[in-house]
């Protein structure tokens, strides 16, 4: 546990990438729950708490194509 004047503790990249798969897997289960409704990149990207232009690249990285309008089937 870190006392006041510690510094805080390093997240480690294991870290980061559970937390990223956490986050976008989040994105995933709101899209399939919202399968009959106009989905845009910054709601999505309000499910992934990133900024828009953070969510657009971690998407196109994650899924291998951009997230420009999920449209209802």
């Amino acid at each position: 546990m870190n006392s006041p004047s510690s510094p805080p503790e390093q997240a480690t990249p294991g870290q980061f990438r559970a937390e990223y798969a956490r986050r976008m897997n989040a994105v995933l289960d709101h899209i399939d729950r919202h399968l009959d409704t106009l989905l845009d990149l910054a709601q999505l990207a309000d499910v992934a708490h990133f900024s828009r232009f953070h969510f657009h690249r971690v998407f196109a990285a994650w899924m291998g194509e951009i997230c420009i309008l999920v449209r209802p089937l």
